[in-house]
């Protein structure tokens, strides 16, 4: 199996964790203010940290932010990686077909893309007669 396969490969079984974890950092951004820069306004029953701790706060959300576009860029090469598997999964199988039809394979003949094995269709089952 050559590195591109592989990759795209474990590119598939990654996929459903990675969208989830995006769909969980897009909530979690939409439902937080946006980063300003400054504080923002505070209510009647706010309570304030500490200049250093409104510091590190603001540097682990811009942390945070910057790990969300990483996992946005991870998505988009994984969905690029996924389509270069099917284009070559659909040239194996088209392939694959062209060798039946060569070879003049009766219908139905079966292809196995593990093992690179044809396999001739199972016969009918002939009826008994009473």
């Amino acid at each position: 199996m050559d590195l591109k396969k592989a990759i795209a490969i474990i590119m598939l079984t990654w996929s459903g964790a990675i969208v989830f974890m995006i769909v969980m950092a897009v909530r979690t951004r939409a439902q937080a203010p946006a980063m300003t820069g400054s504080r923002p306004a505070v209510t009647v029953n706010a309570l304030s940290p500490t200049e250093l701790q409104v510091l590190r706060l603001q540097s682990l959300q811009k942390d945070l932010v910057i790990t969300q576009e990483q996992l946005l860029d991870l998505q988009h090469q994984i969905d690029a990686g996924n389509k270069i598997f099917k284009l070559e999964l659909d040239q194996l199988n088209g392939y694959a077909d062209q060798v039946k039809r060569e070879n003049s394979w009766p219908a139905g003949t079966t292809f196995n893309q593990q093992t690179l094995v044809f396999e001739k269709p199972a016969a009918p089952a002939e009826e008994k007669k009473p």
